[in-house]
């Protein structure tokens, strides 16, 4: 799910990755993330 997460569109500036081991998540773009998955789950 972070992979997919990763490169959406609308929500991949949410995710970044500094170094190769540290990786930093938008805690509330991940939640509109998860939102809008269980919406469109069945599309």
């Amino acid at each position: 799910m972070l992979a997919e997460f990763k490169v959406h569109p609308d929500y991949k500036r949410g995710y970044r990755a500094p170094t190769y081991k540290i990786v930093l998540i938008n805690i509330n773009l991940f939640d509109q993330f998860l939102d809008w998955k269980d919406k469109n789950k069945f599309k």
